[in-house]
């Protein structure tokens, strides 16, 4: 793939360096600013990745958060993300078959793995709370 600037470089590095996480604009750019990265510069990357299909979007309460689609980790995988930290994991392909089956048949709907996205509290944030 291709970018155009190296504004589109660094914002896509920190996507490829966090490939397990979503994050909003605000996020992205703390992370990347003192690199010389505007915030006109992450909003405006931002939705031409989304575009172009590098990013997905998910919005929650409000708030939007990206993350890098790669089929290494997102095609055709339902994914869990912790309302806490921000992890995004898979759901088991056992699981997610079966998650699949019983949506298509109680409701004859069937689900988008790349865009469905369940949140929760995952287990490391879990662990952390009973400490």
């Amino acid at each position: 793939m291709e970018y155009k600037t190296e504004q589109r470089r660094i914002i896509y590095g920190f996507f490829e360096e966090n490939k397990q996480r979503a994050f909003s604009a605000r996020g992205v750019y703390e992370h990347v600013k003192s690199r010389g990265v505007s915030m006109s510069a992450i909003y405006r990357n931002i939705a031409a990745m989304v575009k172009e299909g590098t990013l997905r979007k998910t919005v929650e309460d409000k708030e939007a958060t990206y993350q890098l689609v790669g089929c290494e980790h997102n095609c055709n995988k339902l994914h869990l993300t912790c309302v806490l930290c921000g992890k995004t994991e898979h759901v088991s392909p056992e699981a997610a078959a079966r998650v699949r089956v019983s949506v298509d048949e109680a409701d004859g709907f069937q689900l988008d793995s790349i865009k469905t996205v369940l949140y929760g509290t995952c287990r490391d944030c879990r662990i952390k709370a009973k400490e």
